[in-house]
């Protein structure tokens, strides 16, 4: 049986200068060796979201499947904004092949 995660600390935060509201959260109910914590921005507008009650949300990804899987939780995933990545000729076709097998965002 699964248990349930929730939320056991909430920590409110100052960041920009005093101009964003944030908050660090941390939680129970995932794996007890590991801590597992999620920062908060600004006011919110998949079991971690929900123990914050966020419903929607602008996601920073460049995976397709990350937005579907937030949708398919019943999180209304507003926008996804992609991220850089950091290209080097170690990483060009490990990243060549997120774009071509798995519809990543990434501009190479």
């Amino acid at each position: 049986m699964d248990t349930p995660v929730t939320l056991h600390t909430q920590v409110p935060i100052s960041i920009l200068g005093g101009e964003v509201n944030a908050h660090f959260y941390g939680f129970k109910g995932f794996d007890k060796n590991n801590e597992h914590f999620a920062v908060r921005a600004g006011e919110p507008a998949v079991a971690m979201l929900r123990a914050l009650d966020v419903h929607r949300c602008r996601l920073l990804t460049n995976n397709p499947d990350k937005v579907k899987q937030l949708r398919d939780g019943g999180i209304d995933v507003v926008s996804s904004v992609p991220t850089g990545v950091f290209l080097t000729k170690h990483n060009h076709n490990y990243l060549r092949s997120k774009v071509s097998k798995s519809s990543h965002t990434i501009k190479l």
